[in-house]
């Protein structure tokens, strides 16, 4: 995080952060095997719904939501901060191989249900080879496009798109436990300094969730130059590339029904030529009451 200045808005007026006040504390090795552990995983699933299948094929995109916005809202009072909280952005998916039918209830409960698998290297760093750095990300507020930013790269370069913002991103696995959130506390007093310790942003959630065995990407934004504001928004849409990805495997729901399924293998082939694809029924076809 060298050079890297923050700069956040509250209430109209700027609260700037110099670079030394935000930190990246390696020495947790709970933390830095999480994320290794991310970037060697080959296979990865998402959850979703058919109408978000088709807006990632046809789009090329995935949807980061701010961190106070997802399901575990224990989250936002860890960060304990409105404006950090306000500048994270995750992407969900689980390691867990097999079908799991909590899954399905909690994000998939429709006859429209879909699980998305992506396999890729385990050589390969997952934002390495998922994210497209050369078209850019687009910020959203009350469903509405109001910036655009380029991604930072392993280089620290990008393309081109915002002269004062970027989005860095990283994976990670989610480590759960209470003992986790004491031992890295977010906002720190050095030598009577408020410092921000970025490493486990995103990184920990409340045991309760452990089941979920998930797997995120988490999104900053991030600026070299003084007096800027980052524009307020709800969520990030994050453009992918397939051509670094082996396979896509798209598992149709427990409560599909077939004229659907073969919609979504028409989707696939329009949207996916030329990428290694599948579409199975799901395990628990025709077998789990909604």
């Amino acid at each position: 995080m060298e050079n890297v200045l923050f700069i956040f808005c509250k209430g109209g007026v700027i609260l700037s952060y110099k670079p030394s006040d935000f930190l990246f504390q390696a020495g947790n090795s709970e933390i830095s095997n999480a994320m290794k552990s991310a970037d060697n995983r080959d296979r990865l699933f998402h959850y979703t719904n058919f109408d978000a299948l088709v807006s990632i094929l046809k789009n090329k995109n995935l949807k980061f939501n701010r961190i106070d916005k997802v399901n575990d809202m224990s989250e936002k009072l860890y960060l304990n901060d409105p404006e950090i909280i306000s500048k994270v952005f995750v992407c969900c998916f689980t390691n867990r191989i097999s079908e799991y039918i909590p899954h399905w209830y909690m994000y998939s409960k429709d006859v429209y249900g879909i699980r998305i698998e992506i396999k890729k290297s385990p050589e390969v760093p997952l934002a390495e080879c998922l994210f497209d750095e050369s078209r850019p990300v687009e910020a959203y507020r009350n469903g509405e496009a109001v910036e655009t930013y380029g991604i930072l790269n392993k280089d620290h370069s990008k393309i081109i798109v915002n002269k004062d913002w970027s989005i860095d991103l990283k994976a990670t696995d989610v480590i759960y436990g209470e003992k986790y959130k004491k031992e890295n506390p977010i906002i720190l007093n050095i030598n009577n300094e408020k410092k921000v310790d970025l490493l486990p942003v995103g990184v920990i959630k409340d045991i309760a969730w452990d089941f979920e065995k998930e797997t995120r990407i988490i999104a900053f934004p991030r600026t070299l130059n003084d007096d800027v504001l980052f524009s307020e928004c709800d969520f990030l849409l994050v453009p992918v590339k397939w051509n670094k990805i082996e396979s896509i495997t798209i598992t149709c729901g427990p409560w599909m029904t077939q004229s659907l399924k073969e919609t979504v293998k028409e989707i696939c082939a329009s949207y996916l030529d030329g990428i290694n694809f599948s579409v199975k029924n799901s395990k628990h076809d025709k077998a789990i009451q909604r």
